[in-house]
């Protein structure tokens, strides 16, 4: 059976609250053994091109840049997004560098610079790195509320993983549009949820 709150804002708020409220040396605490859980999937491993997020942690979220590093590390191609200046869409650059190559950007987040190279199609991407603040056992999301990942990953058929801490994941259905993309899987600090085979 479905439980659906009333309104997406009051949820999102509350569940931002306590994330924000983590400790830092939490939050990185979690981040590491998702990081860790993250690397053993032959999503990962199969994955070349990996389009990720610059976390904002100031907002909660968790901080990325380990596992960028740990990407390019890898020997694999790393892609960030960036505001398009429609202020619809986002862009994709390829990164080589995750101190050199970005910059603050739209909504105070780290984007690519403008003296990247064109953009990347999302065709080359073979996975990605969602950001998120509430998600379900069932791989529903909420981002932020200005769905720029629900218009870029609308015809994105490969891997969708989202990192979240156990209290961003609820254990009921939320209640969602037709155009929220669901994740394929989502990793917590306890548990992987494998979206795709529930």
């Amino acid at each position: 059976m479905s439980i659906y709150p009333r309104e997406i804002g009051p949820l999102r708020k509350l569940i931002l609250q306590k994330r924000k409220l983590l400790p830092a040396s939490t939050r990185a605490q979690f981040f590491s053994t998702i990081v860790a859980s993250f690397l053993k999937l032959a999503e990962y491993k199969k994955a070349q091109h990996i389009l990720a997020y610059y976390g904002k942690t100031s907002s909660g979220e968790f901080n990325t840049v380990p596992l960028l590093n740990r990407i390019l590390e890898d020997k694999k191609q790393l892609y960030l997004p960036k505001c398009a200046s429609d202020g619809v869409h986002l862009d994709l650059y390829e990164i080589s560098d995750v101190v050199s190559d970005v910059r603050l950007g739209a909504y105070d987040i780290m984007e690519p610079r403008e003296n990247l190279n064109t953009s990347t199609p999302l065709a080359l991407i073979d996975l990605v790195i969602v950001p998120g603040s509430v998600f379900d056992a069932w791989g529903s999301r909420y981002g932020y509320g200005a769905g720029f990942y629900d218009t870029l990953l609308a015809k994105f058929h490969k891997p969708k993983i989202a990192f979240a801490p156990d209290l961003s994941v609820m254990p009921f259905h939320l209640k969602t549009h037709p155009k929220d993309i669901p994740m394929s899987i989502i990793i917590t600090e306890t548990r992987i949820f494998n979206c795709d085979t529930q």
